[in-house]
C-alpha cells in the first residue's frame, strides 16, 4: 500500500504538478487544487508545521533547562530558557546563511 511520502514523490514527478502539499489531494481535487482550495490546503500545512515546531522547539527548552538545573544547579527559569531558544535559533540560522552563501555562490 502506497504511503503519502510516496504520493508525494510520485505526483510531482509523474504528474507535472507543484512540490506543495496541494498536489497530496490531487486524487480528490483535481483541477481544484490551483484555486482557493489548493491555497487553503497550503496555508493549513504551514501553519501546522510552525506549531508544531515551536510545540517542540519549547518542550525541548524545558527539558534542556530541566537537565541543566539538575546536572550544574542553573536555575529554572525563564530567562535561562529564553537565552536557550535564542543559541538554538541563532545556531540554525547561522547554519542556513552558511549554506545559503555556498549555493548562491558568494563567498
Amino acid at each position: 500500500m502506497a504511503s503519502w511520502p510516496s504520493a508525494w514523490v510520485i505526483f510531482p514527478n509523474n504528474k507535472g504538478l507543484p512540490f506543495a502539499a496541494r498536489s497530496l489531494f490531487y486524487p480528490l481535487l483535481k483541477k481544484r487544487i490551483y484555486g482557493l482550495a489548493g491555497d487553503c490546503i497550503d496555508t493549513l500545512c504551514t501553519v501546522s508545521i510552525l506549531f508544531g515546531l515551536a510545540t517542540s522547539l519549547g518542550l525541548g527548552t524545558q527539558q534542556v533547562n530541566a537537565g541543566m538545573n539538575f546536572a550544574f544547579g542553573v536555575d529554572y527559569s525563564v530567562e535561562v530558557q529564553l537565552l536557550c531558544i535564542t543559541v538554538v535559533s541563532m545556531t540554525i540560522l547561522g547554519g542556513a546563511g552558511v549554506y545559503l552563501n555556498e549555493v548562491c555562490g558568494h563567498s
